[in-house]
């Protein structure tokens, strides 16, 4: 991938970051994104990740590893779902990661508690709605 053409799909998908990161209330999270030329990993079917996610919950930290050319290929649509995927994995690790069936517990409240407060704000501040081409 060129210069050019990985600066227009950084580009791409930053517009998607910033569209999502407050909604889903990872805004004020400290954020890593790295941008890969390379492949980073194996997904789905054996396909190429597209993207990574390294959650860090007890310190609010998150790595975010986004496969340029992977995601290049992506309609728009496929691309905003693949960025909101990912921010999705931040609200979920915490639960994930519990140890015992009552830190278990404690930890699923607490990402089921975030995940409600995002559908809230997004009930209580929909996005425009965007014209179709056609």
């Amino acid at each position: 991938m060129k210069d050019k053409e990985f600066a227009a799909e950084k580009k791409r998908v930053q517009k998607y970051i910033k569209k999502w990161d407050l909604p889903l209330g990872i805004r004020w999270w400290e954020q890593i994104h790295d941008w890969c030329d390379e492949p980073i990993g194996e997904g789905e079917g054996g396909l190429e990740a597209g993207a990574q996610v390294t959650v860090e919950w007890k310190y609010c930290r998150v790595i975010f590893q986004w496969y340029l050319p992977g995601l290049a290929v992506m309609s728009e649509e496929s691309l905003e779902r693949t960025v909101v995927h990912e921010m999705a994995h931040v609200l979920i690790e915490e639960a994930v990661q519990a140890r015992t069936k009552d830190d278990a517990q404690d930890h699923k409240e607490r990402c089921t508690e975030l995940l409600a407060r995002a559908f809230l704000y997004l009930a209580r501040n929909p996005f425009p709605v965007e014209k179709k081409n056609g």
